[in-house]
């Protein structure tokens, strides 16, 4: 089965952009992708949380 990019972006709040979101990728391929992000996000608001923490 494959997946056209754009479905990342519903599965993660809409809030990505890519410069092609109708390539289609295979399952391994969206689920590296999905994982990548998914990493992204925890980063970032771990980010956020040290941030917000350094301001207390």
């Amino acid at each position: 089965m494959s997946h056209k990019l754009s479905e990342l972006g519903i599965q993660h709040d809409g809030f990505i952009c890519f410069n092609n979101p109708n390539e289609v990728v295979s399952d391994k391929e969206f689920e590296e992708i999905k994982n990548d992000l998914a990493n992204m996000k925890k980063e970032a608001l771990k980010m956020l949380a040290e941030k917000k923490n350094d301001n207390d």
